[in-house]
């Protein structure tokens, strides 16, 4: 092909010229390179794009890849020109939200554009309000949040005049939530 943008044909054709035929056309078709489109969202709520998303994809072959690609702020990689072949969608990182761990495979061909739904849930939080017997918020009592299954990530926090911590990003699991020191 004289362009990046098709596939090379390479089957060779016949033809059987005699003379007096004139002119006898051969006509070679060739194939637009496959592409993939990926969108980032929401899980909540699809139609909230996700912009800063890392993937990483390459093909199983090993003709391409792996190469890192980002988000827009559309919630999009559009990547064309991809040689023909299966390749290995992984996404790596996306701020905020709980990485999909799935790995998606696909088989793309000539004149394909694969599209790809990436579903993500936002990071859990946790809000505690701190009052006293009589119901008034209570400022300046600190707790101690740590996960179980490791228990050395202390998060430390002390409550605001409205008697709030609130504890944003966690990682999904169980957590140990312990007052550490409180008002006379």
């Amino acid at each position: 092909a004289a362009d990046d943008e098709h596939i090379l044909d390479g089957t060779p054709q016949q033809v059987e010229l005699h003379a007096g035929d004139g002119i006898k056309p051969l006509i070679f078709y060739n194939a637009r390179k496959p592409g993939i489109h990926l969108i980032k969202v929401d899980a909540s709520d699809p139609s909230k794009v996700i912009s800063g998303a890392k993937f990483s994809i390459r093909s199983v072959a090993g003709d391409y890849g792996p190469e890192e690609f980002v988000t827009d702020a559309k919630g999009e990689i559009d990547l064309s020109k991809l040689p023909v072949g299966a390749y290995v969608v992984t996404e790596l990182s996306c701020p905020g939200y709980i990485v999909d761990e799935a790995q998606r495979i696909i088989q793309l061909d000539g004149n394909e554009n694969a599209q790809f739904v990436f579903t993500n849930s936002k990071l859990p939080s946790l809000r505690l309000t701190k009052t006293s017997s009589d119901g008034t918020p209570l400022e300046g009592v600190s707790f101690r949040l740590a996960k179980v299954e490791d228990g050395s990530r202390y998060l430390d926090r002390t409550a605001s005049s409205s008697g709030e911590i609130v504890w944003e990003g966690l990682a999904p699991g169980v957590y140990s939530l312990v007052e550490t020191s409180t008002l006379d």
